[in-house]
């Protein structure tokens, strides 16, 4: 019992790396910063709009002729999402931009967090509203794999519970799964027979030297 324990850890351990990984992502969906002011206001003089890195964690303001009071309400109202405070601001232009940023960025984040395509198209920049569909993409995609290992582990614990090895291979897919199906009913036969060519059915590499570790008495967690 407690080599098949260790097997399902094993298994356990590959599918929550995924599952961090993935929620990774989804955290990084809540903080995303679209803000950037498009060029015809950024540059009004024809000026290089090529920033610092570093300047870029920070809301970006237009050049314009904004008093510091402006430049301190359109730097809020970006940073936390709030349009209210670009009605704070007395030169139109800023004001007019503000709006726009703010909304696209409400905009790409609702739909992120709604997994919604349909959402990005709320978007007025078209580099942005792409960049939205991009990361929904690529989450869903995350989510369905992580949901897949999910499946496979299950599936692996009710094969291995009838003892069918050719299941392992014939009914499942990931390979994480297909080992710790085999593992989980090569090693107790191993262990009780004492003999660690039996852990050659396996097919993993790593798996098989732990199965025969575990044989020899030679494991060490």
């Amino acid at each position: 019992m407690k080599n098949l324990h260790f097997q399902k850890l094993f298994y356990g351990a590959a599918i929550i790396s995924t599952v961090v990984l993935f929620a990774g992502c989804a955290d990084m969906s809540g903080t995303a910063d679209i803000s950037g002011s498009q060029q015809n206001l950024l540059n009004p003089q024809g000026q290089s709009n090529q920033a610092d890195p570093e300047a870029q964690t920070q809301p970006q303001i237009p050049v314009l002729k904004m008093s510091e009071a402006d430049e301190i309400a359109y730097q809020a109202a970006i940073t936390n999402s709030k349009i209210d405070f670009c009605d704070k601001i007395e030169n139109v232009e800023a004001k007019t931009q503000c709006q726009t940023e703010v909304k696209d960025k409400i905009a790409f984040n609702d739909a992120i967090s709604k997994s919604s395509t349909q959402e990005c198209a709320k978007i007025s920049n078209t580099e942005q509203e792409k960049a939205c569909e991009m990361k929904i993409g690529i989450n869903t995609e995350l989510q369905n794999e992580t949901q897949k290992n999910m499946d496979e582990g299950k599936k692996a614990d009710e094969i291995a519970a009838t003892g069918d090895i050719a299941k392992c291979k014939s009914e499942l897919t990931v390979p994480a799964a297909i080992a710790a199906c085999q593992s989980s009913i090569i090693i107790p036969q191993a262990s009780t027979k004492k003999d660690p060519t039996l852990c050659n059915q396996i097919e993993d590499t790593k798996s098989a030297e732990t199965c025969k570790e575990i044989v020899n008495g030679t494991y060490k967690p």
